[in-house]
């Protein structure tokens, strides 16, 4: 792509400079699991994260604005504005299984968040409750910040609330 600058590669993405305005991300077909990037790739899968991205930031444009100008006719490339990331990464748990049971069943917190005693697996969770995943070290700090200043994370929280109700309310 001689108009872009290469800027990083994520797990599953490339990031070109278009100008300084403007991002190129380009998701590719690498899967990752766990933080990590296993060696077999799946064959379109860039494309379909991208359809699934471009819905969903349709779809929710109303409750929060975002970063997607458009659509590239490749299907896995996304022409985006430069923002500054807030690094919050969460779980919207409909019910408490998976790692959030094991969480809870070992210290009766999910993700450093009290909950209360006698749950079963599978119980339906708080549908306002949210929880932050298991960040990578470098994001850390920045989102632990986030969790000590209430009112940015109760605002937060309102915001992934009405976007994850979003998806639950919303029929294909």
């Amino acid at each position: 792509m001689p108009e872009t600058v290469h800027v990083a590669s994520g797990k599953v993405r490339e990031i070109y400079a278009l100008d300084d305005e403007r991002l190129l991300l380009v998701a590719s077909d690498r899967i990752s699991t766990f933080d990590v990037v296993l060696p077999t790739e799946i064959p379109d899968k860039g494309r379909v994260l991208t359809g699934l991205s471009g819905f969903w930031f349709a779809r929710t444009q109303h409750i929060v604005p975002n970063h997607l100008l458009a659509l590239r006719e490749d299907g896995r490339s996304t022409e985006c504005r430069r923002l500054e990331m807030l690094p919050i990464e969460c779980v919207v748990r409909g019910y408490l299984s998976g790692s959030g049971w094991k969480d809870y069943t070992a210290t009766g917190t999910v993700c450093g968040h009290q909950l209360p005693a006698g749950l079963t697996e599978s119980a339906g969770a708080d549908p306002a409750d949210r929880t932050s995943t298991r960040s990578p070290p470098r994001w850390a700090r920045k989102a632990a910040a986030i969790w000590e200043r209430p009112a940015l994370w109760t605002q937060t929280k309102r915001t992934l609330f009405g976007v994850s109700l979003m998806g639950f309310l919303t029929e294909a």
